[in-house]
């Protein structure tokens, strides 16, 4: 499992995951996100513009927890996206980790057991194609 987080806690995440048996490697910063998807089965983040945007481009299946202390949401909006393609799992958070702990494992739990769920659940191509440009774009780009 690799898993990214923030400079200063870095190491402390590893040692807090490994003390419950789960064989992470953390990185306080992934300078590749490319190649991060790519090794990906399935990646659990925020859901921020710029992660929502790296998922649906790598078409790599998703659990968001968007954050939630935005007074606007905007990231519950980001996140149902992804969701309303069937290529991101949404659970709330509750701004308490034992909740959120309960509610990921209740919710990843049961597509865990599905064999090559993750897979099926990916963007398909007709929900992200890219759209044609504008007629005042310039040709050839």
């Amino acid at each position: 499992m690799l898993h990214v987080s923030s400079s200063p806690r870095a190491a402390d995440v590893e040692r807090r995951l490994a003390s419950v048996g789960l064989v992470v490697k953390t990185l306080a910063y992934c300078h590749r996100m490319d190649l991060a998807y790519a090794a990906s089965d399935m990646v659990l983040a925020r859901a921020g513009a710029g992660t929502v945007a790296e998922l649906a481009a790598t078409g790599t299946p998703s659990v968001l927890l968007p954050y939630p202390h935005h007074k606007d949401q905007h990231q519950k909006l980001n996140a149902a996206q992804l969701e309303s393609a069937g290529a991101a799992i949404v659970c709330t958070d509750s701004k308490d980790t034992q909740a959120n702990a309960r509610r990921l494992r209740e919710k990843l739990l049961p597509v865990l057991a599905i064999q090559g769920y993750w897979r099926q659940c990916g963007p398909r191509p007709a929900a992200w194609e890219r759209p044609a440009p504008p007629p005042w774009w310039p040709n050839g780009c």
